[in-house]
């Protein structure tokens, strides 16, 4: 069974006497929150309301799938696709937390990022390990070292199916559920390599005032 995009909800900011609710669930006044139930992952659409007459601040917090989810691209575009209509094709800012599938897949190649390239991104912030740029030598050296390691484990776990032991089946199955949180998967004995997301989004839009979280 497909999964069921839904989101939700609105929740009053402190110091607003009241928020009322328009007929596309949005609040008009007070701060929306909207959580994207969809399944093993996260995103969060933020809307903020600016003096009336202005058009109101959207922020996108994460935006991914589990990759052993049924049938996940499909249901990341819906979710992309609402967040495109919501926000007016327009986000003040995305906010990437961590590179984990089930928070970035939304902006991959194997899924939305098509539907990304149609809305307008004024900043992105994301973690220093995702900064794309060459003097990032740390960050690229724990990318490549985690990947190396990622795809030792994900060469194992296909010779370890070939037995086709009950035991070393099971077992095959769990590392890729494992492995599907760095974008990965033994399904049909394939791999997608991760790239960074902050390198991903840069790449769709090169004039963005892209931000360091140095620490996070």
């Amino acid at each position: 069974m497909a999964a069921k995009v839904r989101s939700s909800k609105s929740v009053q900011s402190r110091g607003s006497k009241r928020t009322v609710r328009r007929a596309n669930g949005e609040a008009s006044s007070g701060v929306t929150v909207r959580m994207y139930c969809h399944g093993l992952g996260d995103c969060f659409l933020l809307r903020f309301p600016r003096p009336k007459g202005s058009r109101a601040t959207y922020v996108l917090i994460d935006c991914g799938l589990i990759g052993v989810a049924n049938d996940p691209k499909p249901v990341m575009r819906r979710v992309v696709a609402d967040i495109s209509q919501t926000c007016g094709r327009h986000l003040d800012l995305v906010l990437v937390t961590h590179e984990h599938w089930d928070h970035v897949s939304g902006f991959s190649t194997q899924q939305s990022q098509d539907l990304f390239d149609g809305i307008e991104i004024d900043a992105v912030w994301y973690a220093w390990t995702e900064d794309p740029s060459p003097a990032n030598m740390l960050g690229h050296k724990l990318r490549r070292e985690r990947e190396a390691k990622a795809a030792a484990v994900h060469q194992a776990a296909i010779a370890m199916g070939k037995l086709g032991e009950p035991f070393a089946l099971d077992r095959t199955q769990r590392i890729s559920a494992l492995l599907s949180f760095f974008g990965m998967t033994t399904r049909h004995r394939r791999r997608c390599r991760p790239q960074p997301q902050g390198e991903l989004l840069a790449r769709r839009a090169p004039h963005l005032s892209t931000s360091r979280s140095d620490g996070v």
